[in-house]
Parts: structure tokens; sequence; C-alpha cells
């Protein structure tokens, strides 16, 4: 499947024209120079390019003179924007459901840019790296995008926090003392990804507002939503990528990896099936070639190969690389030594 263009929901920047408006910018002819109009952003189900996107922020701080558009837009975002995601976000009892909620459900506003959302012992981080086919300026709708879900989540809770720090995929913004008011002190430009990084008892905050009953209702609108939503991009290669990264965590099962990339299991397994391959056969795959990267070290142990590996016994993985490679793991690595 070859990719597409990176699309993003209408609601994603909804009060853009209004805000445009009240600066004295010429709005048409902002949006035909980033190939828009208002047509495509009045309607908040439409799919918009992310490069156009991005790029009519870009020419709109260029045009208002802000170089920190993007901040200024967050702080005026309205309440409706984002439309269901943001009632999933809202409807949460806690900022670590909500984090939940909103990687869970990233689709309903992005697709084939996935959210992730990794806990561990001491906080959380929710993340994101942009898709390779965008080229557009990115600081803008990237700073936009991390400023409107953290004053989305300090005005859900009521109280005043600051992350541990977040990350930003560019260069740094002009605007030090406005950046460091909306994202914390801890600002990190230039990152491989976008990303806001959470401690446990900012986890733990409640958003007093919530409404369970509800959240379980749109809940399952935005799910059935999602899974009617057509697979853009390559389905393959997001896949094996997702398989890779969970195999070095040892836990690549088809319900960890069909969450990382925001489908369910079934929607996984039907993309997969449309492009002739399924999930098991990419998860052997992978592990033939991570297997083979590993056994050129001559000092890593079985047993440690075969748990990378996802493999609970050593004998099991015996067997897989007898299907791979027509040869146990002892006998592969020494032919590779050989340099056969």
């Amino acid at each position: 499947m070859s990719h597409q263009d990176p699309k993003v929901r209408a609601s994603a920047i909804a009060g853009f024209e209004r805000f445009l408006n009240v600066r004295g910018v010429d709005v048409v002819k902002l949006l035909r120079q980033s190939g828009l109009s208002l047509a495509d952003i009045a309607n908040p189900e439409n799919q918009l390019s992310i490069n156009s996107v991005m790029k009519l922020m870009h020419e709109a701080a260029l045009a208002t003179g802000d170089p920190c558009l993007g901040l200024s837009f967050a702080e005026s975002f309205p309440a409706g924007g984002g439309g269901l995601w943001v009632y999933l976000f809202k409807n949460s009892r806690t900022v670590d459901e909500a984090l939940s909620s909103a990687a869970r459900f990233s689709g309903l506003l992005w697709q084939t840019t996935q959210v992730h959302y990794d806990k561990d012992g001491d906080g959380a981080l929710i993340w994101h790296s942009w898709p390779d086919e965008i080229t557009a300026p990115k600081s803008q709708y990237s700073s936009f995008a991390l400023a409107a879900l953290l004053l989305r989540l300090r005005q859900f809770t009521r109280v005043s926090w600051q992350p541990q720090f977040v990350e930003l995929p560019h260069e740094p913004l002009p605007c030090a003392d406005k950046a460091r008011r909306v994202f914390g002190p801890e600002i990190r430009y230039r990152s491989e990804r976008a990303s806001i990084r959470f401690d446990l008892a900012t986890l733990k905050e409640k958003l007093p507002k919530a409404d369970a009953n509800l959240k379980s209702i749109l809940q399952q609108i935005g799910e059935h939503t999602i899974e009617e939503y057509p697979v853009s991009g390559d389905i393959v290669s997001a896949t094996t990528a997702a398989i890779r990264a969970q195999l070095s965590e040892r836990r690549a099962s088809i319900e960890l990896v069909a969450s990382k990339l925001g489908f369910s299991v079934r929607r996984l397994q039907t993309a997969l099936s449309g492009e002739g391959t399924t999930f098991e056969e990419l998860l052997s795959d992978t592990r033939k070639q991570r297997a083979g990267e590993l056994l050129k070290d001559p000092d890593l142990p079985m047993t440690e190969i075969a748990k990378t590996l996802g493999f609970s016994e050593v004998s099991s993985f015996t067997r897989a690389a007898q299907r791979w490679f027509g040869a146990s793991p002892t006998a592969y690595r020494k032919k590779l030594r050989a340099g056969d």
C-alpha cells in the first residue's frame, strides 16, 4: 500500500477562521495559499491534509506577526474544539484516564499519526512522532496541539500543575516566557517526537465534572467510529515497526500492537488480511530478522535471545530457528561467524 497524505479532522482547528478574522487577516487568501478553502474548514467532519493545516498555521503566524501563533490559538481554542475526542477526554475520571482516552481515540482527529501513552512506575508519557510524509513547517501546529491538550487538562482538573517536561520536534519558540507559562519550565526542543511527561501525583488528579455514564456512551460511539474508518498509510510497515518496538519490551501480542496503532484487534486483522498477510506472519518475520541480528553477538546467551524474541522457553526458540534458518540457533550462529 502506498503512503497517503496524512489527514486531520477539521474539528482539530475549530474556531481558527474566527481567530484570524479578529486579527484582521485575509483568511480566504491564507487558505488558498495553503491549498484549502472556507468550505474545507467549515465542516468539522472534513478530513484535511495535515501538511495543508500546518502550512496554514505557518502562513498565519507570518501574516499576524505572531511567531508563537500556535500557543495563542491554543489559549483561545473553543470549548467544543476537537469534537467527540475532547468530550471523551473531558468525561474521564482522572488525568490518567483522560490521557489513555486521548491516545486510544487519537484516530478521531488524526489518521496515520498514532498517539502513544506509556506508563511506568514514576509516571507516564504521552507522545507521537509525525509521519515522514509531513513536509510543511511543524512548529506552529505541533506547539498548538500539545498546548491545547495541556490547557484543557488544567481547565478540567481545576488544579495548577506543571508537566515534568515537554518535548517539541522543532527549533525553540521565540516567546520563551509564554512557552514556559503554557508548558512549564522544562521544554526540550529539536526532539524526535512531541511529548508530555506527567508524574504520578498529576495522573491521579480528578476531573470533577466527568460524567462516567456519558463517557461510557461516547466510548462506544468512538470505538464504532474508529472501526469504520478506512485504514490509510502502510499498515504492514506500521505493524512491523510496532511489533519490533514491542519485542524490545518482550510483549509483542496482537492486543498490545493493535492498541499501539490505535486499532481494535479485529480491525488490525482485517486491514492486514486486505494486504495479503496476517499478524502471525509479520510477528514471525520480525522475530526471524531480530534473531539473525542477535545471533551475531557471540556472547549473548540463548536464553536471553529467546526472551527478547518473546519465547518463554529456549526449546520454542530452537523450533522456530529450525523453521527460519533450517538449523538450530547454535548451528546458525556458527554459520554467521564463518561468514556463510
